[in-house]
């Protein structure tokens, strides 16, 4: 968390995924500060990408902009109909952006 506290940072997912339906897909990242209170949040919408996923690669980056406060970080995957869905074979990177 020291690096997100002074610096912007890039997160970079990847993996396949796999729906039976169409899916309204989001990867998102929240930050919280010591009292919990989140002070970012920010998403991208895999259903931009595919409307279906059988098992298809996806790549994607989120912007963390630096938070002074940050005490704890999430990613997680936000389907707004509940619709089951699996990512498989995913993997995560948290880049730090140095000027």
């Amino acid at each position: 968390m020291e690096r997100l506290r002074t610096s912007d940072a890039v997160v970079v997912l990847h993996g396949t995924l796999r729906g039976p339906q169409p899916l309204d897909l989001r990867a998102c990242v929240a930050v919280f500060d010591a009292a919990g209170t989140a002070i970012h949040a920010d998403h991208i919408l895999l259903a931009t990408r595919r409307a279906q996923w059988g098992g298809e690669p996806w790549r994607t980056s989120l912007l963390i902009p630096e938070c002074a406060d940050a005490a704890r970080a999430e990613i997680f995957f936000w389907e707004p109909q509940r619709k089951g869905f699996t990512i498989e074979h995913a993997r995560l990177r948290v880049l730090a952006m140095e000027e």
